[in-house]
């Protein structure tokens, strides 16, 4: 079972391997010209993992006031991000 510091660890390592995972498909979709999803979607989130994942790396290393910074940037990119997700929704649905 995970304890306080390694489920922290584990939390960086997390958010790390989702924003790369999300900034892969961004370069496949972008390479293979494919419009599933728009690329920039995939930006967005890729961003917010990197801030959150940020945070809790500065909060392992004890950076309090640098880790309530990041976390406040990581919501104001999921704000966005959501914004953006309404947007491409309402767009697709006036589309069909």
């Amino acid at each position: 079972m995970l304890d306080g510091r390694h489920w922290e660890i584990f939390n960086v390592v997390l958010f790390y391997a989702v924003g790369g995972l999300f900034l892969f498909a961004a370069y496949r979709n972008k390479a293979r010209q494919q419009r599933q999803l728009p690329v920039k979607l995939h930006y967005l989130f890729a961003l917010y993992t990197f801030l959150w994942g940020t945070s809790w790396l500065l909060h392992l290393c004890g950076f309090p006031k640098l880790d309530e910074a990041f976390k406040a940037a990581g919501a104001v990119v999921a704000v966005v991000n959501g914004v953006a997700w309404l947007r491409y929704i309402l767009k697709d649905r006036h589309a069909a």
